[in-house]
């Protein structure tokens, strides 16, 4: 073994060109491959942890987009009544605005919600407190606004206690926040949570709610609370509505939704990487092809003094090998430093050791079945025959 890898070094310093060039076609194939598995694994995790950070007990009430039966306030006051200990219950109300501040105009959303949104959110007061039931019973101009806006607009300093211009229309600030589990914000984005009267009176004609949020006190009772949600919500409207026009959403549906989702992009990634997987065996084959071709009589001076045709298979195929593996740890370096990259934009990758252990695998796995052939077509030869060429 250790004489055929030292033969093997010098025949591949002999068509360094070709070589790199297998190299290249290899790092490119096999770092695509890698690149794409980080980003699919990284997906799925960021998936998981979103589905998972909701909560089993939170679900969602929409109206459909085309029905002009909209949830109206009166209707989230109706089943929260109904529903009495069992949930909690909170109406949202959102649009996009743009908000002025020291520092400037950000673009943002302004959430109409009531005082028992924090229980539902989980949300996390950072500075202040949240407004109060009287608040919103007064329709009375204040606000909590996110982390974002709080850098945006005041540089980073404390805003409790100054005014944010919300489509012109002045509030006061009472508190920041941050949402841990992310149903309705995003780190990214400015957010402005305000007393759903407030908004309703300032940032729109209509009596029209986006959504009904509601956190069951027990997560068996979710299909019991849907059922009286979805009943209450027919009764309100005179039962002149077809069913269909509401949708609940649960972590359930959310998983399984989910669960599609990843699906599908599995199959995408694994396309992919079949296509890559291809691209990076074409090259080894085409190079190891000309080695056979312009070794001839190598070849056949191996074969005329006894060299069997397991060690010529072998031979090429320990070439092909290191050419792919050269490739790989390249390929692999590569995708590592590009996935950081993107990482640093924002996009969801993960880099375990089954991803690597999975490329080197992919890597040797391909020098092997594409270097196949041409060590076959050498193996077949002929002392004669190479040695004539």
């Amino acid at each position: 073994m250790r004489e055929n890898l030292i033969e093997v070094l010098r025949n591949l310093k002999r068509c360094p060109l070709e070589s790199v060039l297998a190299v290249v076609g290899i790092c490119f194939g096999v770092g695509g491959i890698f690149l794409l598995s980080s980003i699919g694994a990284g997906v799925r995790q960021s998936i998981d942890s979103e589905v998972a950070a909701i909560g089993p007990g939170i679900m969602s009430v929409q109206a459909s987009v085309a029905t002009q039966n909209l949830i109206r306030e009166s209707d989230v006051q109706a089943i929260a009544k109904t529903l009495g200990s069992q949930a909690v219950v909170s109406p949202v109300v959102e649009s996009s605005v743009t908000m002025h501040g020291r520092n400037g105009d950000v673009s943002g959303y302004a959430i109409g919600v009531d005082s028992e949104f924090p229980d539902i959110e989980s949300l996390t007061l950072l500075k202040g407190h949240f407004f109060t039931a009287i608040d919103n019973a007064e329709s009375r101009s204040v606000c909590l606004i996110n982390t974002y806006l709080v850098n945006q607009l005041f540089g980073g300093e404390n805003p409790v206690g100054k005014q944010v211009l919300v489509n012109n229309i002045p509030l006061t600030i009472e508190g920041t926040f941050e949402v841990s589990n992310n149903v309705s914000a995003a780190a990214n984005i400015g957010e402005v949570l305000l007393p759903i009267s407030t908004y309703l009176n300032n940032f729109t004609s209509e009596d029209s709610i986006t959504e009904i949020l509601l956190k069951a006190n027990r997560v068996q009772d979710i299909r019991l609370i849907e059922n009286e949600v979805l009943t209450q919500l027919l009764r309100d409207h005179q039962w002149t509505i077809p069913l269909s026009d509401y949708s609940v959403f649960t972590q359930d549906n959310l998983i399984s939704s989910s669960n599609s989702l990843k699906h599908l992009f599995s199959i995408f990634v694994w396309v992919a990487d079949f296509v890559s997987f291809v691209v990076g065996g074409i090259g080894i084959m085409n190079v190891m092809l000309m080695a056979v071709s312009d070794r001839h009589k190598e070849i056949g001076i191996y074969l005329s003094f006894g060299a069997t045709r397991r060690f010529i298979i072998q031979h090429f195929l320990l070439e092909s090998s290191m050419l792919s593996l050269v490739g790989t740890v390249f390929g692999i370096l590569l995708g590592t430093m590009t996935g950081m990259l993107l990482m640093m934009k924002g996009i969801p990758i993960s880099f375990n050791v089954w991803v690597y252990t999975e490329d080197i695998g992919v890597g040797v796995l391909i020098g092997t079945l594409f270097g196949l052939y041409p060590s076959l077509r050498a193996a077949t030869m002929t002392p004669g025959v190479a040695l004539r060429h």
